[in-house]
C-alpha cells in the first residue's frame, strides 16, 4: 500500500500496554524526512492513546461477555463509558501529522489470530481500504 502510493519514507511506532498490539504508522514522499527526535514525540503521542485503546478493549469485552456494563467501567465513571475510542485516534493522528508534517498518518492494529496488521484508521488513506472497526 504504501509503495504504491510513492512513499519513499515510512515508520512504524509501536503501540503497546505490555504487548505491542498495533502501531502508529507515518509516511512520507520526502526520503529521510523521518528523525529519531520525530518519532520520539510520536511516541510520547501513542503511549496515552495505546492506554486509552487497551482500557477501552478490555472494558468492552468485559461487558459484552456478561452483557452489561463491567465493575471497572461502573467504577470509572462516565469517562471510561463515555471514552470515544475513534476520535481519540483521530485527535492523536491529526497532531502526530501537524508536527510532523508527514503525508500519511495512520493507525494499524495486530488482528488477532492472524500475524498481520489491519489498519483501522487513516486521515488520508480511501475509506475503502480501512477497516472501521477497531478492538
Amino acid at each position: 500500500m504504501f509503495v504504491d502510493r510513492s512513499y519513499r519514507a515510512v515508520t512504524f511506532v509501536p503501540l503497546s500496554s505490555g504487548t505491542v498490539f498495533g502501531a502508529v504508522a507515518l509516511a512520507t514522499t520526502r526520503p529521510g524526512a523521518l528523525r529519531d527526535a520525530d518519532l520520539e514525540v510520536v511516541a510520547e503521542l501513542a503511549r496515552p492513546l495505546a492506554l486509552g485503546i487497551e482500557r477501552w478493549r478490555l472494558a468492552d469485552g468485559a461487558a459484552a461477555g456478561r452483557g452489561k456494563p463491567t465493575r471497572s467501567r461502573r467504577r470509572a465513571g462516565p469517562s471510561l463509558a463515555s471514552l470515544d475510542v475513534n476520535r481519540t485516534i483521530r485527535v492523536v493522528l491529526e497532531e502526530a501529522r501537524g508536527v510532523l508534517g508527514v503525508d500519511s498518518c495512520g493507525l494499524l492494529t495486530i488482528d488477532p489470530g492472524r500475524t498481520s496488521s489491519v489498519m483501522v484508521a487513516s486521515l488520508d488513506v480511501p475509506a475503502a481500504l480501512v477497516c472501521r472497526r477497531c478492538g
